[in-house]
Order: C-alpha cells, then structure tokens, then sequence
C-alpha cells in the first residue's frame, strides 16, 4: 500500500472548539512527525529497492547473452562430434583392410597400364623412324620434281615471249601490208586524177549549180595578201595558163560569201 500511493493519514472525529482548538494541535504533531518519518524510510527502501531491481536486469540480461554464446557454441561442439564420430567410424579395421585392397588394386591396374604404354611408345618410335625415312625420299622426290617444274615454266615462259613477239611481228606485218595496199590504192587514184587533168587541161570551178570550195579558198587567200577584188580573176587565170598549162571554166564575180563568212 504505501509503494504504489501516497500516505493520506485517517479522518478524526474530533470536532474542534475555540477553547480546545490549541490542545488539539498540540496532540496532532507528534502523529503527523511519526507518519512522515515513516514515509521517508519507506521512500528510502522503494529507491533501494529499484536499484537493486536494475542491477538484477542488467545481470539477467548478461547471463541470457551468455546463455545464448554458450548455445551456439555447444551447437558447433556437437557439428565437431559428429564429424570425428564419422571418421573413427571409417578408421575401424575393417574398413582399413578394405582402403588396402583398394589401393593393390589400383596399384596393379596402373602397373598393366604402365607396361601398355611402354610397349606403345616402343612400336611408336619405331613408326616415327620408319615415317621419317619415307618423309627424306619424299623430300628428295618433291626437290628433284619442283626443279624440273621450274625449268619446264621457264622453258615454257621463253616459249610464249617467242610466239607473243612473233605474234606481235606479224599483226604489224599485217597492219603494214593493209597500209600499203591503202596507200597504193590512192597512188592509182591520183594517178588518175592527174591523167584526166592532163588530158582535159580544164579546171572544175563549178560542180552541181555552185562554186566549190577551194575557189572560195582561194579567194580568201588572195584578199588577204591585199589584191584587189578586181584583179583576183585575172590573177587566177594568168597563173594557171601560164605555169601549169590550164584554163577555168568559170571563175565568181559576186564576193557577197565571202565577205558573209
């Protein structure tokens, strides 16, 4: 009762009077001293009691953290029994004598597999031996065949330069006989053409209703060299029949082209 509230002292059911009221106060105190010295020890006990409460918590709460190491760590101790439980159930002598004729087992497989090997690498080595003298006259082979390639391509090299520079010979043989054959087609043609101006001795000036053109060139040739417009027929004819023996048929007297061009 007087941890959890505070002390209320009791109701009295003194009824005081003006005579009396200074008896009653003096018989009052002592009680009122007493009950609040009570209340002090009391609050001192309660705060004893909460301090010693704490440090009863704060040591629980260390022990449940060891509590709970120590678990984790007798978790562990019983994985590592467990294990070494395993292993000494292996090392018994039975399971020794097993892992033994495992081993000789093995030991006389791979002793077969040795001697296999040795006997193959023996029959190897005698097929390389064998592979490398095939391999010497093969190269000796190949040699003597690749120099006698090269000097066929080189026979057959010097034998296409002869037929390109024959071939060559004769295109320009050929091209040269056309050119003759063309350039004395002309020769007869100019041969012609100077008998029949020699034999008619007349000059063409006029062809198909018009002058040709080498008039007119000649024309223009003769202004140039400032004769005089007049005169250019007369110089015409006086050079022909004088030099060469010849005669026009008719010679332009409208210079209206000329001037045109």
């Amino acid at each position: 009762m007087y941890l959890d509230s505070i002390y209320v002292p009791p109701k009295t059911k003194y009824i005081a009077t003006g005579k009396n009221e200074g008896e009653g106060l003096q018989q009052r105190r002592p009680c009122l001293n007493t009950v609040d010295g009570e209340k002090c020890m009391l609050k001192k006990n309660v705060q004893n009691l909460e301090n010693k409460l704490k440090i009863a918590r704060h040591a629980r709460m260390n022990a449940n953290l060891k509590l709970n190491e120590l678990k984790k760590s007798n978790v562990k101790l019983n994985k590592k029994y467990a294990t070494c439980c395993i292993k000494l159930s292996n090392f018994s002598t039975r399971n020794v004598n097993k892992k033994l004729k495992r081993r000789q087992k093995k030991i006389q497989f791979l002793q077969s597999e040795n001697s296999k090997h040795i006997t193959e690498k023996k029959l190897i080595k005698q097929k390389s031996e064998i592979s490398k003298q095939i391999h010497k006259q093969t190269s000796s082979l190949l040699k003597y065949y690749r120099d006698k390639y090269r000097n066929l391509k080189k026979a057959k090299v010097t034998q296409n330069l002869t037929q390109k520079t024959c071939n060559k010979e004769n295109i320009e043989v050929s091209s040269l006989r056309e050119k003759v054959s063309y350039l004395e087609n002309e020769n007869f043609i100019l041969k012609d053409e100077l008998e029949e101006l020699s034999q008619s001795k007349m000059v063409t000036t006029f062809h198909e209703g018009k002058y040709t053109d080498d008039v007119w060139e000649v024309y223009a040739t003769l202004l140039s060299m400032n004769v005089g417009v007049k005169n250019i027929e007369n110089v015409i004819k006086t050079v022909l029949e004088k030099l060469g023996g010849l005669k026009v048929e008719r010679l332009p007297k409208n210079l209206c082209r000329i001037y045109d061009g």
